[in-house]
């Protein structure tokens, strides 16, 4: 483990390259890992409109939790008001076991079908509370 924070190094690895495998090319860009002691979390980052101002907004979409007494992970997503949600039936797992599970895959398409103006189509009724959190357009094809 690193020094100088409480994530391990290879999950922190394992999740930075999971993010760059699934964020589309066109918007890798506006996509941010943020580490803060056991809290990794991806955001949207954007440049504003106005010409002088220079700061970039930053809206959360996906956040893993590290618990260093269990070495477990647990996940949380964003609504549109940016509070956490944790993922219903997802309990605390390993990195690899949760990136594995889509949750973190859920969020990550949400965010680039919003960030294109994209429409959904899913089967997937987990990724519902996910997509709605985002404010995203989906719709379930059968």
């Amino acid at each position: 483990m690193n020094g100088c924070r409480a994530v391990p190094d290879l999950d922190l690895a394992r999740i930075r390259q999971f993010c760059d495998a699934k964020i589309p090319a066109q918007a890798r860009d506006e996509a941010r890992i943020d580490v803060r002691g056991t809290s990794v979390t991806v955001l949207d980052c954007r440049a504003l409109w106005e010409p002088d101002v220079v700061e970039w907004s930053r809206s959360p979409v996906a956040q893993l939790r590290y618990d260093p007494a269990a070495r477990v992970w647990s996940l949380s997503w964003a609504d549109r008001n940016s509070r956490w949600r944790r993922y219903d039936g997802l309990g605390p797992a390993g990195v690899d076991d949760l990136l594995a599970g889509g949750s973190v895959h859920d969020a990550l398409v949400g965010y680039a079908a919003k960030a294109h103006g994209f429409v959904l189509a899913t089967r997937d009724e987990r990724a519902r509370d996910t997509y709605r959190g985002l404010d995203v357009e989906f719709q379930f094809v059968g």
